[in-house]
């Protein structure tokens, strides 16, 4: 249910996981990794200020969007590469399952202090 897949490659070294900058419908400012802990836990639980796109890179997550004007999205994201993208002023809650779960956050905006 993923919104887009990125490209893994897999070879005897491990996984390379390739997100190409012209694959994107912004230009990205930050970046950011949040990786999950034991026994899983909420994150997000804001709305976004700025356009987001949320990569899997390992284990999985699940990401709920409260879309402005619509109903609320469930994504399930399964395997590296899968990914989800979030838009200013969606509501944003996510779970990462366990320890072993990493997502990559690419951001069109640098991180301002909430005023």
């Amino acid at each position: 249910m993923a919104e887009r897949t990125f490209p893994v490659h897999r070879d005897d070294r491990g996984e390379l996981l390739v997100v190409e900058s012209d694959e994107l419908d912004f230009p990205v400012r930050r970046l950011f990794t949040v990786v999950g802990r034991e026994g899983g836990g909420p994150r997000g639980g804001h709305r976004a200020t700025c356009t987001e796109l949320l990569v899997l890179v390992c284990g999985s997550a699940t990401v709920r969007l409260g879309r402005l004007g619509g109903t609320a999205e469930v994504h399930v994201l399964e395997k590296p590469g899968d990914s989800v993208t979030i838009v200013s002023g969606d509501h944003v809650d996510y779970q990462l399952d366990g320890p072993r779960s990493v997502v990559a956050v690419l951001c069109d905006e640098p991180y301002r202090t909430p005023s």
